[in-house]
């Protein structure tokens, strides 16, 4: 875990609802398009994932999964920080930085705009 702004910021980028990448090759043999949508957590570094064009669940660590950015307007949950569980607006995509600013939709700070790494955000299923 780390500390940010005196919040504890968990490092886990595991929410239900959220779009996922599959990032692991032993998975693609079996099944061959690795995108799929988170449907539960099965622990703080486990996720229960349906691919989207088979319907099959698979259990895969946090480490073989990756976020997914929508494009401008896109609507993306928080996965980290002091903002997580809150819904957002995609806004600009800085690819230089690897990051995304966002308008937050909800939670006690609606209508701020925060900038965010790629890794803190996913896109809403």
């Amino acid at each position: 875990r780390k500390v940010v702004d005196r919040y504890i910021a968990h490092v886990k980028m595991l929410e239900t609802g959220t779009k996922v990448q599959v990032d692991q090759a032993e998975l693609e043999t079996v099944i061959p398009n690795t995108g799929g949508s988170s449907t539960e957590g099965g622990g703080w570094y486990v996720a229960h994932v349906k691919m989207l064009e088979t319907g099959t669940k698979v259990q895969v660590d946090q480490a073989e999964l990756e976020t997914v950015i929508p494009n401008i307007g896109g609507s993306v949950m928080i996965l980290n920080g002091v903002h997580r569980g809150a819904k957002a607006k995609v806004l600009s995509v800085d690819v230089g930085a690897f990051c995304t600013r966002v308008h937050i939709e909800e939670a006690p700070c609606k209508g701020k705009e925060v900038e965010l790494p790629y890794e803190d955000i996913s896109k809403l299923a």
